[in-house]
């Protein structure tokens, strides 16, 4: 996701020459750090303290289908929404509008990534064990 990121709204003068539109504020903000900078870097934030949680939930979840399936289920459709929702920018073009939904669409990316991707990981043991 970073790498699409970085690609998709912060392209290069090539890019740009070619008639890429720009869609979020480019250059640093402060210190060097550009916003997609701080938008990536809070969603690998955010997602550092869900994994635990989420993970946690997984396990003690009682569900009847069993302790992952449930959150795979339930995450997998809003997981591949908000993907492609996080390139479609609603306004064509350099916007604050864009800049806030761009940081709530990655937000909920890493939230929904992690509602799938750690049950996911979690059941790789089971297929990976032997059996007798």
């Amino acid at each position: 996701m970073s790498n699409w990121l970085v690609y998709y709204y912060q392209p290069s003068p090539k890019m740009r020459n070619s008639g890429m539109t720009l869609f979020v504020t480019q250059g640093a903000l402060f210190a060097g750090i550009t916003l997609l900078g701080l938008i990536a870097a809070s969603g690998r934030l955010i997602d550092a303290f869900l994994d635990p949680w989420i993970g946690s939930k997984s396990d003690s979840c009682k569900h009847p289908l069993g302790r992952r399936m449930p959150f795979m289920r339930y995450a997998a459709i809003p997981f591949g929404i908000i993907t492609t929702l996080v390139f479609v920018s609603p306004v064509n073009h350099v916007s604050t509008v864009n800049n806030v939904i761009l940081f709530i669409l990655v937000l909920a990316f890493y939230f929904c990534m992690t509602c799938y991707c750690t049950p996911f990981n979690a059941l790789i043991p089971g297929w990976a064990a032997p059996r007798s």
